[in-house]
């Protein structure tokens, strides 16, 4: 159980960064405008992979070292 919700996690968390990176690529305007797509990849992408890695090791040790 604990390695499915991991992986759905890890696997939400790499979704978003990958949308977040095709966007920035493919969205019009200047280097600020595609700037703003940084900010999911750093308040989403980041801490549901963090989030994943956590729930899939289990171990507290490791659960401190990702946190």
């Amino acid at each position: 159980m604990a390695h499915d919700i991991g992986l759905a996690l890890v696997t939400a968390g790499t979704v978003v960064i990958v949308l977040a990176a095709l966007g920035a690529v493919v969205a019009p305007g200047d280097v600020f405008t595609r700037l703003h797509f940084v900010t999911p990849v750093t308040s989403l992408g980041g801490p549901l992979v963090g989030a994943g890695l956590c729930v899939e090791s289990g171990q507290p040790w490791v659960v401190a070292e990702v946190v």
